[in-house]
């Protein structure tokens, strides 16, 4: 077929394709637009809402007391540091990228507690502010209680990892020492 404007030939078969290519486009154009004003909202809210949600849940539990509040917070900053340090130490084996990442991030559903008292302490939003006045009154030690506890979590899980580090060289120098003792044997029988 002949263009007469361009003196070309055109194929009719391509031009649809090109139209549904650029029609693809503008959906996932718009598919992502819509994702990310989404994921804004949910920003928004999460750091609207979810901080003084947080505190809210913590002070019904603690109710005022301190040692109540102390040994939650140790018991959260202790527990939901160390298992997730652990278990983000297992991301660091040979497995593939996807099995990594969902290991990552069960690591981090289980930091959660500490991530949003964290989020707490450190935001400067209203709902942070909030939750800093709610832990105040009804979570009194919940906050220094969680950093002391996620201090000695972090500090176990490096003795954790020295000492791993220490028994798994330990077990390199047992089988080097092994395989020198075969091999003395072996030369040992054969001058015999």
């Amino acid at each position: 077929m002949n263009d007469d404007t361009l003196g070309t030939t055109t194929n009719p078969a391509a031009s649809p394709k090109r139209k549904t290519s650029a029609k693809s486009w503008m959906v996932r154009f718009g598919l992502l637009v819509f994702l990310a004003l989404l994921a804004l909202l949910a920003g928004v809210l999460a750091v609207a809402i979810v901080p003084r949600e947080w505190a809210q849940y913590l002070g019904d539990r603690i109710d005022g007391r301190m040692t109540v509040g102390t040994l939650y917070g140790l018991g959260f900053g202790f527990f939901c540091t160390l298992i997730p340090l652990v278990i983000a130490r297992q991301a660091l084996r040979g497995f593939k990228l996807g099995l990594r990442l969902f290991i990552l991030l069960i690591a981090a559903v289980l930091a959660l507690p500490n991530l949003l008292t964290l989020g707490i302490v450190l935001g400067s939003g209203d709902g942070a502010h909030a939750g800093e006045r709610i832990l105040d009154v009804n979570g009194p030690g919940f906050r220094n209680a969680t950093a002391s506890g996620a201090v000695v979590a972090g500090l176990v899980f490096l003795m954790l990892t020295w000492w791993g580090l220490l028994r798994w060289n330990d077990k390199r120098k047992i089988r080097k020492l092994r395989s020198l003792q075969a091999e003395i044997a072996e030369k040992a029988i054969d001058d015999e």
